[in-house]
């Protein structure tokens, strides 16, 4: 079993091994477990670079059923980030905020646990340890809350230039999208004689339940 599959109850302990297999190549100092229905991952992360290591961050991680479809929780424990919306953290949950998560499963290939570790977990802590020495995000920053949702939808979206974003996303939050519903372009038309085949497409890209998850999301910052 490989780590792009998705984790479940029955896979558990195999995905387990394959974790710790990632971390003793990549993150030799992050320890792993069973933890319920997760896989706890807890110990000091390595930021490195071109010329070799140069910082650590204290962290823990939960990787829940349905990871990677289904995002991770992520906490700073060490208390040296501040928890704060500004240096990217959730200040209810304290959790770290290290992306739109649909967004980075739409931009990569191969969306596995490697892949995570590689690519936004590092990258969120190589950025807050920059940002501490600089005061400057070293790959840019996108907009908190809704705008920076919507700059996400957007790009995901673009396949139909002008749709309402509530719309497509209740359309493509449906697990069968039927051919007789309205077209969120806007044209008064049935699906089936608009932009179906699009929104399949889209929905072949992400499931009904990332965008469903992202849909919710966008309630709750518009309450």
């Amino acid at each position: 079993m490989g780590t792009n599959e998705t984790l479940n109850s029955k896979n558990i302990a195999a995905y387990l091994e394959n974790v710790e297999a990632v971390l003793r190549s990549l993150q030799p100092e992050l320890n792993a477990k069973i933890a319920g229905e997760c896989i706890s991952i807890k110990g000091n992360l390595i930021c490195s670079g071109k010329e070799g290591e140069f910082d650590s961050f204290e962290i823990a991680v939960l990787l829940p059923l349905g990871f990677p479809t289904v995002e991770p929780s992520v906490w700073e424990t060490g208390k040296r980030i501040p928890k704060i919306a500004d240096r990217h953290i959730y200040p209810k949950s304290e959790k770290c905020c290290l992306c739109v998560w649909q967004e980075w499963l739409w931009d990569t290939q191969d969306a596995d646990f490697e892949a995570f570790m590689t690519g936004p977990l590092h990258s969120y802590f190589v950025s807050q340890s920059i940002f501490e020495l600089t005061k400057k995000w070293p790959f840019g920053e996108r907009n908190h809350d809704k705008k920076g949702l919507d700059q996400a939808l957007m790009k995901m979206l673009s396949a139909i230039p002008n749709a309402k974003i509530d719309r497509m996303l209740t359309v493509l939050s449906q697990f069968k999208i039927k051919g007789h519903t309205r077209c969120p372009c806007g044209s008064g038309n049935r699906l089936r004689n608009c932009h179906f085949g699009e929104l399949i497409s889209l929905q072949q890209r992400l499931p009904a339940s990332s965008w469903k998850e992202l849909r919710s999301r966008r309630k709750l910052y518009q309450n």
